[in-house]
């Protein structure tokens, strides 16, 4: 590092750039400044993972709302729970199952869902998973995950 002059930085930026890696992987920070001499001392141990950010617009999340039709030719998830970080997936295993959340409040329009054949879900509640991009008086999801939870919004 850097690419195309390896080597080439001097070691207290290298530091850093350690020091920054373990910091936003949740290792809590030492007593003093890391210092090159103290590399070999330091164990890596499994500890607390990161806290997830809060959520916000282009947060990554999971959604269980009632899958609605509108006149505009348009998708929404109407009585949508409140939106939560959503826990990517190990590599090749499957996302773990969200349990469905009691009817919300949300509105939340679905960019995409024409790409997931919506018409056989309508009136189903369902799990998606996706983008959440705030605008001004509404919320809009992009989807990654698109699975009927009931296949009525009422229990």
């Amino acid at each position: 590092m850097p690419r195309g002059a390896p080597g080439s930085l001097g070691d207290n930026v290298y530091l850093d750039v350690v020091a920054h890696l373990l910091k936003e992987n949740g290792f809590a920070a030492g007593p003093r400044e890391l210092t090159a001499d103290a590399l070999d001392g330091i164990r890596v141990v499994p500890g607390r993972p990161k806290p997830p950010p809060p959520i916000g617009d282009f947060s990554y999340v999971d959604v269980v709302g009632c899958l609605t039709g509108s006149p505009q030719h348009t998708w929404m998830l109407t009585q949508a729970s409140e939106p939560i970080a959503a826990v990517p997936a190990a590599p090749g295993g499957s996302a773990p199952a969200v349990a469905p959340a009691s009817p919300g409040t949300r509105t939340i329009q679905l960019v995409d869902a024409m790409a997931y054949a919506p018409d056989a879900h309508n009136g189903h509640t369902m799990h998606v998973r996706g983008l959440l991009i705030t605008l001004p008086g509404q919320q809009r999801m992009t989807i990654s995950t698109f699975e009927m939870v009931r296949p009525s919004c009422h229990e």
